[in-house]
């Protein structure tokens, strides 16, 4: 759906979805060649869950996947499910199991009616094909959308209307396949119908009878669209009621041809829509009746391809994934449509030499209107929270929910093409389609980023998409590894040694781990016992100050005795030695404000001053040390005298309630930004509280010019170790410095909060 409202909402994991699907691998070579043989093999390997009874099956590149209901004491359970895959030799691959209820409303499972008792639409419709022939006429089009092919700058205001487009109107004009019968042309073949839409109607569960679905936003009938003679159809212009009809029309049926291009024949009948369906500003895809409706308020929606695509991926993955719903598949499905949009659009202008915010989706649609509603493909900053509910269009963490999935897919796409050139539009494309196969109920974001490295090792082993892809998943934090390095400090002291921690994130039944590094002789563990197994290293020894060295972690694993043995390796870069901070990092104890229960933030502010007059290079260090409830809901903005601004998540280096981390410039990547600039002046230290419940401290934090490492057991006056002790004043300020300033500048060596 693209919707025009964004909701700035952050769920609680109190009321936002529990853990749901994983995936298993089983060990056994087992062979699977019918409805009731898969039945048989997941009743027998999930005998403690309940029973099963197949819903449906589908077929992609790499097999055959049984999608299972699961039942509890005979009860239906609506939001699980069990989807056993097999290869195209009948052997079990993998399996997706959802075993638990993933949105929960005051304690009770929800139910999705559309997937349970799918509405029909009630509406006008064109002749069947049966009663003429398919002709090709061509037509007026925008493609993608006119800005893009103006290449016109973002307007200062948003446009109300499409008289307030800066510039004369032009088209491109592009063939496509209607129906001639009795005399007249319609928007219709054998893959996209245009229809007049009435009502929606749904089953009465207990007469059986089609209702009235209570729908208020349907735009007054207008009839089908029909022309005369292949001159009206190919004059058709912006001003005219029909060209968003048109215009969906042609997208629709462009985009629904390179889907079969790719041996993606996903629809078994027309897909059907309505260019001027909506009264409202906003569209929608009905998985009922599969058909798209666009609204017509400021800009009709149909005039942006990018809108148009966007609700034909909606039909796509639910013809891909039926039973699409629960979980994350609210956001996962406004990323994907956007991703689809702009892979449409970046194709289009690859193929012309030409490059216009490609990272922007709707960017014709969302400049009209009251408010701004382009969406981007290039968010960074979004970070996953898996215990999040992610429904369509809602922020979490700051940071909307679709654009944390579009974006990793769509940079990909990007350094795709970049190393393999056009052919990587449609492999990775293919990869993004088939990796939603062997899915079902909810789903989450991290079970299709491990599906979609699965499948684009299966189907391109000898390329590196899936090294792309894990590479920008690992950005965001979409891959659920089966263990993290936490609490451990990046900054090493080699006479304590490293204290290493490994929390595992699945209940596992072995491990057989080894730590190595080159410094000190390696390290086995195996303990199953515990969460978080704790590693100690000593003996470190050949490090060279303030420099980089790898630590590497080899583990096997094993999650039940059932399942295949699995290989995971990390590479943790350490620094050898300790950052000597010119000036003392300064105690704070300030409360942090927690967001509260109306979706208000929980903000606050500190400053402080730094006098020495240096550009930046790998002389600053900075320092946090904080305490709060729940380390999920806080990130940590930094802006410097420079206004650049680095961004830290405390969650993502810390398990449990503290976070405690030395950051260097030129040995913390989180700092490469600053290279360059200031280190002179204010720097403002903003902590934000997402989400409602918890609370927390900032004990200490502090900015200092560095005077170098701590790498030996002796010290010297300007080689000591950091010091965290109270401090009246927070700037760092070189002795010769102090001299200058004198008393003064002591005086202005202040800090705010």
């Amino acid at each position: 759906m693209m919707k025009k409202y964004l909701l700035p909402t952050l769920l609680c994991a109190s009321i936002s979805s529990a853990m749901a699907g994983e995936w298993d691998y089983p060990s056994d070579v087992a062979t699977v060649t019918s409805d009731g043989e898969a039945l048989n093999y997941v009743s027998q390997r999930y005998a403690d869950v309940g029973s099963f009874r197949l819903r449906y099956v589908t077929e992609s590149k790499l097999g055959k996947h049984y999608n299972f209901d699961v039942l509890v004491g005979g009860e239906y359970k609506h939001q699980r499910t069990v989807v056993l895959s097999v290869d195209n030799d009948q052997r079990v691959a993998r399996i997706f199991k959802s075993l638990e209820d993933t949105v929960i409303r005051n304690g009770l499972a929800t139910t999705t009616v559309e997937l349970e008792n799918p509405r029909r639409l009630e509406a006008l419709e064109p002749p069947e094909l049966a009663t003429g022939s398919i002709k090709s006429v061509n037509v007026n089009v925008f493609d993608p959308d006119l800005r893009t092919m103006d290449k016109v700058p973002q307007p200062d205001a948003l446009w109300k209307n499409l008289e307030d487009y800066p510039h004369s109107i032009r088209y491109v004009s592009k063939p496509v396949s209607v129906l001639e019968s009795g005399g007249k042309l319609y928007l219709a073949n054998e893959r996209v119908r245009q229809v007049d839409a009435k009502e929606l109607q749904q089953k009465n569960a207990d007469t059986g009878v089609w209702e009235t679905s209570p729908t208020s936003s349907f735009l007054a009938q207008e009839g089908i669209v029909e022309f005369a003679s292949e001159a009206a159809l190919s004059s058709v212009t912006y001003d005219m009621p029909e060209f968003a009809q048109v215009m969906a029309f042609y997208h629709l049926d462009h985009s629904l041809q390179y889907l079969s291009s790719l041996g993606s024949d996903l629809f078994s009948e027309p897909v059907r829509f309505d260019g001027r369906g909506l009264s409202q500003d906003n569209s929608t895809y009905y998985f009922g009746p599969k058909a798209a409706m666009f609204g017509i308020t400021g800009s009709p929606d149909a005039l942006d391809a990018d809108v148009v695509i966007h609700e034909l991926g909606h039909g796509i993955h639910y013809q891909i994934v039926p039973d699409w719903g629960y979980g994350h598949t609210g956001a996962i499905g406004e990323g994907f449509g956007d991703y689809w949009a702009g892979s449409y659009s970046y194709r289009i202008q690859y193929a012309q030499g030409e490059s216009f915010e490609l990272d922007t989706f709707a960017n014709w649609d969302g400049l009209f209107g009251f408010k701004k509603n382009t969406r981007s493909l290039w968010n960074q900053r979004a970070r996953y929270f898996e215990r999040s509910e992610y429904r369509p269009h809602e922020y979490v963490g700051g940071e909307l929910g679709d654009e944390l999935w579009s974006t990793p897919l769509f940079q990909s796409l990007k350094q795709s093409v970049a190393k393999y050139g056009q052919v990587a539009f449609s492999e990775f494309d293919t990869i993004v389609l088939q990796s939603m196969y062997g899915l079902g109920r909810g789903m989450k974001m991290h079970d299709l980023a491990e599906s979609m490295i699965f499948v684009a090792n299966k189907l391109y082993s000898g390329k590196e998409y899936a090294q792309i892809l894990k590479a920008n998943f690992d950005i965001h934090g979409l891959i659920k590894e089966p263990f993290r390095v936490v609490n451990t400090p990046k900054f090493i002291d080699p006479e304590h040694g490293i204290d290493l921690q490994i929390q595992r994130t699945l209940s596992l039944s072995s491990i057989d781990g080894v730590a190595r590094t080159d410094l000190a002789k390696e390290v086995g563990f195996s303990d199953t016992s515990s969460v978080l197994q704790k590693v100690h290293i000593s003996g470190l020894s050949n490090g060279v100050c303030a420099k980089p060295f790898d630590l590497t972690l080899d583990i096997q694993y094993q999650v039940t005795s059932n399942q295949s043995v699995r290989h995971w390796q990390h590479t943790e870069q350490l620094i050898y030695g300790q950052p000597n901070f010119v000036t003392p990092v300064t105690s704070v104890n300030a409360s942090i404000p927690d967001a509260d229960q109306n979706n208000n933030l929980g903000v606050k502010s500190f400053s402080y001053d730094v006098y020495a007059q240096k550009s930046i290079s790998d002389n600053l260090g900075i320092y946090f040390e904080l305490e709060h409830a729940k380390l999920t809901d806080l990130e940590l903005k930094l802006t410097s005298p420079d206004n650049v601004v680095i961004r830290i998540k405390p969650h993502e280096y810390s398990s449990g309630n503290t976070f405690k981390r030395y950051f260097a410039a030129g040995n913390s990547k989180e700092l490469d930004a600053l290279k360059g600039t200031s280190m002179y002046g204010i720097w403002r230290l903003e902590i934000t509280d997402f989400a409602h419940q918890d609370t927390g401290t900032l004990l200490k934090w502090g900015v200092s010019e560095l005077s170098g490492y701590q790498c030996e057991n002796t010290t010297t006056d300007n080689n000591k170790k950091p010091s965290t002790t109270q401090s009246s004043g927070g700037a760092s300020i070189a002795w010769l410095s102090l001299l200058i300033l004198f008393t003064g500048a002591w005086l202005r060596n202040r800090k705010y909060y």
